[in-house]
């Protein structure tokens, strides 16, 4: 009676051990996503359609148009990325700075006046108040 107890005991143990441990967890389930649609637009033709159009034009010429319009923009999409990814290549690449001598006097360098926001003083002559 103890043995089938024991034996009992290490069946549980084991199988709450396998059930715990699933090997396939970390696999990606990898479905069916076509690139292109599988179904021809075509098949609308067949398709009753009590609108004013012909199944052709209401039902399969947009499709066909449709699929055109994402043909393009995945083609722009892809020119873009190729585009983004060379400019940030050039942008990563390290440029040697020009060194540009101007002189030794400090006359030559200074690079300009400041700026003053709201400065007229270079459009009015200057107000002498005399005492």
């Amino acid at each position: 009676m103890l043995a089938n107890s024991r034996w009992l005991l290490l069946c549980v143990a084991c199988a709450a051990l396998s059930s715990s441990f699933n090997p396939c967890r970390g696999q990606e389930l990898r479905r069916y996503a076509p690139a292109s649609p599988t179904v021809s637009p075509y098949l609308n033709l067949g398709r009753f359609n009590n609108g004013g159009l012909p199944n052709y034009y209401s039902l399969v010429r947009p499709l066909n148009r449709q699929r055109q319009v994402n043909v393009q923009s995945q083609r722009l999409q892809r020119q873009q990325g190729l585009a983004l990814q060379r400019l940030e290549r050039v942008a990563q690449t390290p440029q040697a700075v020009p060194q540009i001598t101007t002189g030794t006097s400090s006359q030559f360098l200074t690079s300009g006046s400041r700026a003053v926001y709201q400065d007229t003083r270079q459009f009015y002559p200057p107000v002498i108040l005399s005492r």
